[in-house]
């Protein structure tokens, strides 16, 4: 199973929504992948070297990685089961 998050550092929940990531990826078998819409690699790797994040954060600095998504609000979490198929989506 694994968690899909779409985030923008700017928004004032997300550190703590990468603390809960964190903490989810290191205490249970569920992996979590972060996607930083609009935000550079060096943005998104001093965030997460900053706050100490243990989850996996890939920068998406043109938006072509959640585009396709049609997400329509931040945050965006998405549940998948092991097979890659999304179970649910949370805004």
């Amino acid at each position: 199973p694994r968690v899909v998050s779409i985030l923008a550092r700017w928004l004032p929940q997300t550190a703590t929504q990468m603390d809960i990531l964190s903490q989810l990826s290191e205490s249970s078998k569920k992996q979590s992948l972060v996607m930083m819409s609009q935000e550079s690699a060096a943005s998104t790797t001093v965030f997460t070297k900053q706050g100490r994040y243990s989850v996996l954060v890939i920068a998406d600095p043109d938006g072509k990685l959640v585009e396709p998504l049609g997400i329509t609000s931040l945050p965006t979490h998405f549940f998948l089961n092991r097979k890659g198929i999304i179970r649910k989506v949370v805004n």
